[in-house]
């Protein structure tokens, strides 16, 4: 689940005939609860339901790979150390 991006929330027993239980997760994304059948659990398929679900819910796409997740806390970091230079320049 972590793999795909979803955040694990537990299994739902089926509420229909055809028996499929449900996977619930949440998207870290836009803080929704979402579900698919336990049958269906697939890192690819949590991955695709929650882009498709924050692009519904955001109006706009959303696709955040591990290469961007490292390039966007690498630029993080360098924004943290410029600000600590300019805080060490004011203090002196």
């Amino acid at each position: 689940m972590e793999q795909g991006g979803g955040q694990w929330v537990g299994v739902q027993d089926s509420l229909t005939e055809d028996g499929a239980d449900l996977v619930l997760f949440n998207n870290p994304i836009t803080k929704t609860t979402l579900a698919f059948p336990l049958t269906d659990l697939s890192v690819i398929n949590v991955r695709d339901k929650i882009e498709t679900s924050s692009r519904q819910f955001l109006g706009k796409p959303v696709k955040l790979t591990r290469a961007a997740a490292t390039k966007l806390l690498e630029k993080a970091r360098e924004l943290v150390k410029e600000i600590e230079q300019l805080i060490l320049e004011e203090k002196s």
